[in-house]
């Protein structure tokens, strides 16, 4: 019992940890202005949690599309090459 509450907490703070680095290089709107702060709890879910993270590829092709991290209230779409957000859905 106590591992599983272990492995949970370390999982979340690693989760914190990335959506505070994504946070740090992610740029938003028109000349890239402003930001959009991951780590800032959400208005009525509580703190975002991390979910998934990695790369969208193309099924037939294989292409690598973008890196997408999968938020407990959002989902963000990330352009590698430059780190701005491309889009959110």
């Amino acid at each position: 019992m106590a591992e599983k509450f272990l492995d949970e907490t370390i999982r979340e703070q690693g989760g914190y940890e990335t959506l505070k680095k994504l946070f740090q290089h992610l740029w938003i709107g028109k000349g890239f202005r402003s930001r959009l702060d991951l780590t800032a709890p959400t208005k009525f879910m509580g703190p975002r949690r991390l979910v998934r993270e990695g790369p969208l590829t193309k099924a037939k092709s294989g292409k690598k599309l973008h890196h997408v991290f999968l938020c407990s209230d959002i989902l963000v779409l990330v352009d590698d090459s430059t780190k701005n957000l491309y889009r959110l859905v």
